[in-house]
């Protein structure tokens, strides 16, 4: 194939305009819907670190430290404000899907039948359900899908030089993201392996050992919080995740394959592999397609796989883990795109085509969105705030507060010992509940502790914040006015 440069400034000037209109949809969507229920745990511990105290040793926290602590600074920097993380993970992610336009730009000679391949790349990440629902919340998603697509890219643009800078950032990126979620782990290994067979052979040892050195480097806070209390920091990372996550009892296999398959049954995760499969294929056995591209296109797909095997291993899975597969599988389907432009079906039809994919797309975002709209869609953001308010007007300082993760976060106010975090194993809110320890409770209307312990009785005050989707009750100054036992 030609080394000269084929240029299409309509193509260029397309995928930019897409991608300003994606980001400030990312970035309006953040502000205005986007939730997921594990969030606050995360705002909590960055808040928490905020105030001085250190994760593992001061209080539960089941992920590798660096999401965390840079969401804290984060938050030094701006507001302390769930709006504020929203903001930088909705930037994050919009930045992978700028570099994997970017990517696919330097490659634009690969494809002589659709020059708009990044636009459509642009498209098929920007109006994904799983980058859009969990790339805009203050969850490590956004982090980590832009650090693993620098990682890849540094890591394709490795052997072409003889610097040690680029495998290093590639390194250091891989490394920031598996120090942030450690489901992304695989990236770090499939690219070393990579390197080792594609770099020079003169340069193949300084290539991994610049690769390592640059993945070890945002472990050094972990590390030293091993250092410091070893058992804390292997209950919360290892033990936890092995004996304790909730749902890891009963029928786990049918569970993650029912989640497993939510993710490539979709019709967005559907119609990403079926193209990337068209795209492998085609790059495997079109004599024109350059080394380069193919072995490029050989790394997604083992980063996919890799990632795809890794993710549905935890007990239990999560059908939206699987959005750490997406940048690599849409890179291989917009090769199925070029290799189906040039069918005899669709020879002539190529705007057609284009446009047949990202409509069935699109419908398939429409479809998953009303199917989780209960999950993802926060209509209580009002009603946690005039929860927090509450909390703090009638509780005393130092007095107790049984709540959740977010009026915790909102209301500035330090959880009790163990309830830093709701998926605490050792946590003691039962027993404190029963023994009235709180000075104020906030539970879900429905909870059965409501009725049990007959709260409506054991406090003279209380009040029920109604949202669309359910029902919150707070209780406060205990009836008895008994100190804490």
């Amino acid at each position: 194939m030609s080394d000269t440069k084929i240029n299409h400034p309509g193509s260029t000037r397309l995928t930019w305009l897409l991608i300003v209109i994606l980001t400030i949809a990312l970035l309006a969507y953040s502000q205005l819907v986007a939730y997921f229920g594990n969030e606050p745990f995360h705002l909590l511990a960055a808040q928490l670190i905020k105030a001085g105290e250190t994760p593992y040793l001061d209080f539960f926290y089941q992920h590798p430290p660096f999401f965390a602590y840079l969401i804290s600074l984060w938050m030094r920097l701006f507001s302390e404000s769930w709006r504020s993380v929203h903001i930088l993970s909705a930037l994050l992610t919009s930045g992978s899907i700028l570099v994997v336009a970017s990517y696919l730009r330097f490659r634009i000679n690969e494809f002589q039948r659709s020059p708009y391949v990044s636009a459509i790349a642009t498209l098929l990440l920007g109006l994904n359900f799983y980058m859009v629902a969990f790339g805009t919340v203050a969850l490590p998603y956004g982090l980590c899908l832009f650090l693993i697509v620098i990682a890849f890219r540094f890591a394709v643009a490795s052997p072409h030089g003889r610097s040690s800078l680029q495998p290093f950032l590639s390194g250091l990126a891989a490394g920031a993201a598996a120090a942030s979620l450690l489901l992304t782990a695989p990236v770090a290994l499939v690219l070393i392996v990579w390197l080792a067979c594609y770099a020079h052979p003169s340069d193949r040892f300084k290539t991994c050992l610049s690769f390592v050195a640059g993945a070890a480097i945002p472990f050094l806070p972990l590390f030293l919080l091993v250092l410091r209390a070893p058992r804390e920091v292997s209950f919360d990372l290892i033990e936890y995740h092995l004996f304790y996550r909730v749902g890891s009892d009963g029928n786990i296999l049918r569970w993650n394959l029912r989640e497993i398959l939510d993710w490539f049954s979709s019709i967005q995760g559907l119609l990403l592999t079926v193209l990337g499969m068209i795209g492998m294929v085609f790059v495997k056995g079109h004599r024109e397609i350059s080394p380069e591209w193919r072995a490029e296109c050989f790394l997604c797909a083992w980063l996919a796989i890799a990632l795809s095997l890794f993710v549905g291993i935890p007990r239990p899975t999560f059908s939206f883990y699987f959005v750490l597969i997406t940048p690599f599988l849409t890179i291989l389907a917009v090769a199925g795109v070029e290799a189906m432009s040039g069918w005899i079906l669709f020879s002539d039809r190529r705007l057609l085509l284009a446009t047949a994919v990202i409509g069935l797309y699109a419908a398939g975002l429409a479809r998953e969105t009303y199917k989780s709209r209960r999950e993802i869609f926060h209509a209580d953001h009002k009603a946690i705030e005039e929860i927090a308010t509450i909390v703090n007007e009638v509780t005393p300082k130092d007095g107790w507060v049984l709540a959740f993760d977010q009026v915790y976060f909102q209301a500035k106010r330090r959880p009790p010992p163990g309830l830093e975090n709701a998926f605490n194993p050792f946590s003691r809110a039962d027993e404190w509940l029963a023994a009235d320890r709180f000075d104020t409770v906030c539970l879900m209307s429905r909870d059965p502790r409501v009725e049990s312990l007959n709260l409506f009785a054991k406090y003279r005050n209380n009040k029920t914040i109604f949202t669309p989707d359910f029902a919150i009750s707070l209780f406060w100054h205990r009836s008895d006015n008994s100190d804490r036992q």
